[in-house]
């Protein structure tokens, strides 16, 4: 079953590489960053997820969490926690 599965897998993700491949242009440095850091944060995924026995969930859960990072990593700004700043004077301070 582990088997069949990661076949599918394996024959998802060279028909999307070959399908992206044949897009024409060369990838920016933002999209290498974004591919790179998806499938580092699969294959980190994935072998955790194998120690538990859930390799394609681990897989899954990793990518998109790699992909995230690397977006924070490109955008810092538009991920900054900003809170709400007071103006003006504090009364009833000596």
């Amino acid at each position: 079953m582990t088997k069949n599965i990661s076949l599918q897998l394996v024959a998802i993700a060279l028909a999307g590489a070959v399908f992206t491949g044949c897009s024409g242009g060369s990838l920016t440095t933002r999209e290498k960053g974004a591919g790179i850091g998806a499938v580092g944060g699969a294959a980190a995924g994935g072998l955790i997820g194998a120690t538990v026995g859930h390799p394609g969930a681990g897989a899954a859960i990793g990518g998109a969490l790699g992909l995230g990072e690397s977006f924070r990593a490109w955008f810092p700004a538009d991920c900054e926690l900003t809170l709400p700043t007071t103006t003006g004077t504090i009364s009833g301070s000596p």
